[in-house]
């Protein structure tokens, strides 16, 4: 896997690099952030959406359907304590002409969306200071 770099750009932005790409990550006035940028939660919950886009995308192109104007609408809840994201509810826009027979095939794919995958596990993460 390639490595992701975060480092801090000022009080509560930060940048992260993964390849070639770079994105700011900030919090909400009301968390203390400036709101320059998508919460950390936000990426999350995005990373989701655009996981499962790609894959009814990819499910419509290898079927030879309409993989146009696909999109998603997503909300998401934030649990206090445990401070987690506690719910996310997702809305689905699928191509014009989609057929209504190949939906369940869809959630189906949805399913394998490595990003659905991880947040519905436990997650096992190693956390330990740089020497």
């Amino acid at each position: 896997m390639d490595l992701i770099s975060i480092s801090q750009e000022n009080d509560s932005v930060f940048k992260t690099e993964i390849r070639n790409h770079t994105f700011l990550s900030d919090m909400s006035l009301e968390d203390g952030g400036t709101d320059s940028a998508p919460s950390p939660a936000e990426l999350v919950v995005s990373s989701l959406g655009s996981c499962i886009a790609m894959i009814i995308q990819r499910y419509c192109k290898t079927h030879g359907l309409n993989d146009k104007g696909i999109e998603l609408s997503m909300t998401y809840l934030l649990n206090d304590k445990p401070k987690m994201i506690s719910s996310i509810t997702i809305d689905i826009a699928l191509p014009e002409g989609f057929p209504d027979d190949r939906k369940q095939a869809i959630m189906n794919s949805v399913k394998t969306c490595v990003i659905y995958n991880s947040l519905n596990r436990v997650i096992d993460i190693d956390i330990e200071f740089e020497e």
